[in-house]
């Protein structure tokens, strides 16, 4: 079987099998229909009853008119069920829009925010030999009735450090006085784009003034127009993850899961707040899931071109926070999950160590994450440098340091679950791995997607 079976023949197979009984197979291969059925079994490619049924309607002889008529009742019925999916998707995605349509109207000065917003700007005006907090001053907006409201990040004068990194240094943190910034610019490119996008020529601002409660009924447009470039981003990513989330559902599993799944992200409190935040963390989730989600259909499809493309999108996610390269451990993980069985037979040890997907895949990732790495390594003698500062725990006064050293390990599988307690449907999926057969791949690289 081995010498029938080649590469195209294998693709023919990957690609048909749902549609052509194993006998057309063997037929249109030249091989026999035992030969496919093995390879089925190898591949661990199974049809659905849904695919069995379609196979014998199309190509059954014993009333032809008949089976005609089923076959096109079923696929109309098939477009109904479709058309319901999408819509209900549609829904779903209005839906979360509403819950994060006040981010544009909200403050978005508070923590780091305005350092993206002064990076961005740095990256407009100076390219990557300005990528840092040096130089940036505040300015404030005349409105006659929202005076001070809007906040604006302008660069300063020579040799000026800006009132950012004064700011920082009166609260203690001296370490983001630095040549290149160590968080690479993935986040700050994004908004640099929506900048020329929607405010082209305009300055970098962000809304300051807190509305509290009263955001739900007194919606300024002048807070909309000055920050709609910058809260439009991570809104827009959190709309592409509910998206995503659906595709990544429906692949591995069906429709309906894929809906649930989709609803599930769009009510997230969590994403919710991270997408009413000028963070990178709605763009960084989306970018993850958007890799996986080609990653796994370049596989069912054996598209090669699909892999890199896939790569491209984690090294992205690389380079809005580095965690998004943890995904590439997981899909390893994955792999030789899938390949188990073949630890038991030498002679199949080929396919647990190669697969060209996972070599486009770290192709496409290396591609993209290489200037930025090389970048750094010539700035600061290390690919991964990471400032440090002595006693930060102490110094700073704010209190963020000395809570995150004083944070327990297992504080994080018990608070996610606190926070958001639908979470714990994932400790439920964990044991059903051991406890079901059913779907137990797919189940699996939740599992390790999670972790």
């Amino acid at each position: 079987m081995k010498k029938r079976i080649n590469f195209f023949n294998s693709i023919y197979i990957k690609k048909n099998y749902k549609i052509l009984s194993n006998q057309e197979i063997a037929t249109a291969l030249g091989i026999s229909k035992d030969e496919v059925a093995s390879f089925l079994k190898i591949n661990e490619l199974k049809r659905t009853k849904e695919d069995s049924e379609n196979i014998n309607l199309n190509f059954s002889s014993k009333n032809p008119c008949k089976e005609k008529a089923i076959f096109f009742k079923k696929s109309k019925k098939q477009q109904v069920e479709k058309l319901t999916v999408y819509g209900l998707l549609l829904l779903i995605l209005i839906f979360a829009y509403s819950f994060r349509s006040n981010t544009f109207y909200l403050s978005h000065v508070r923590g780091d925010q305005h350092h993206y917003l002064g990076l961005a700007m740095k990256l407009d005006l100076f390219g990557m030999k300005g990528y840092n907090l040096r130089g940036i001053n505040f300015g404030f907006s005349n409105h006659p009735k929202w005076k001070n409201a809007i906040l604006s990040v302008i660069p300063a004068k020579d040799k000026d450090k800006g009132d950012i990194l004064k700011s920082l240094e009166k609260n203690g943190t001296f370490y983001y006085d630095e040549p290149l910034h160590h968080i690479a610019p993935g986040f700050a490119y994004l908004l640099r784009f929506s900048h020329y996008l929607f405010a082209n020529k305009e300055v970098y601002s962000a809304v300051q003034v807190h509305l509290g409660e009263k955001v739900l009924f007194e919606k300024p447009k002048y807070f909309k127009d000055a920050q709609f470039y910058a809260v439009f981003v991570p809104l827009f990513f959190s709309l592409l993850l509910v998206l995503t989330v659906f595709f990544l559902g429906k692949l591995l599993f069906s429709d309906w899961i894929g809906l649930i799944s989709a609803f599930m992200i769009a009510v997230n409190p969590v994403d919710i707040m991270t997408s009413q935040k000028i963070w990178a963390d709605d763009p960084l989730a989306f970018f993850v899931a958007a890799s996986i989600l080609l990653y796994l259909t370049a596989k069912k499809k054996d598209l090669w071109w699909l892999s890199i493309g896939a790569g491209l999108f984690c090294g992205y996610s690389v380079l809005l926070k580095q965690s998004g390269g943890f995904i590439v451990f997981g899909l390893i993980l994955y792999h030789f999950w899938e390949r188990r069985k073949d630890f038991a037979n030498p002679k199949r040890w080929k396919y647990i160590f190669w697969n060209h997907h996972l070599f486009l895949f770290g192709l496409g990732m290396l591609f993209m994450v290489t200037p930025w790495f090389v970048k750094v390594y010539t700035t600061y003698g290390d690919p991964i440098y990471r400032p440090v500062q002595e006693n930060l725990q102490v110094i700073e006064k704010s209190g963020w340091f000395k809570m995150l050293s004083r944070r327990s390990w297992y504080m994080y599988p018990l608070g996610i679950p606190f926070i958001e307690p639908i979470f714990l449907l994932f400790y439920a999926g964990v044991v059903d791995v051991f406890l079901s057969k059913e779907k137990r791949t797919e189940k699996v690289l939740l599992v390790i997607w999670v972790l």
